[in-house]
């Protein structure tokens, strides 16, 4: 079996590649409507009109950016990315479709400080250099 493992991830705000700047560019676009939600009576494309939940930033962003006209403009304008799709997951279907297991750990103490763990023993991680416990469930 395993005896040990590293886990590692980045800093936030720290390039991780693509994937991050396209969070960066979807965040973005997201605050940019908002901002000028601010200044004026914009409205949403979403149901509600408005963008206040995490279903209508769903749907603002799946009728903006999964639509035939984002991917015609992004082709045009020779975009390295000319396609995002966009997907939702309900909570109840994300709690139906996840594995159950048992939790042996509900913590790892410095988390939010730490961006490299080192599995020593059972209950016992290498945090940037420091030991640190897990605390049991």
């Amino acid at each position: 079996g395993v005896r040990s493992f590293i886990w590692d991830f980045g800093a936030p705000g720290h390039g991780k590649g693509v994937w991050d700047g396209l969070a960066g560019i979807v965040k973005n676009w997201l605050r940019a409507r908002a901002n000028s939600a601010q200044s004026s009576s914009v409205s949403f494309d979403t149901d509600s009109g408005q963008l206040l939940t995490a279903v209508d930033c769903y749907q603002a962003l799946k009728r903006h950016f999964d639509s035939d006209e984002w991917r015609a403009t992004a082709e045009k304008q020779k975009r390295k990315l000319s396609r995002i799709t966009v997907l939702w997951a309900s909570w109840e279907e994300i709690e139906r479709r996840r594995p159950v297991g048992t939790v042996l750990y509900d913590k790892v103490d410095a988390i939010t400080k730490s961006y490299q763990y080192f599995v020593l023993n059972k209950g016992m991680l290498a945090v940037d250099g420091m030991a640190a416990g897990a605390s049991g469930a």
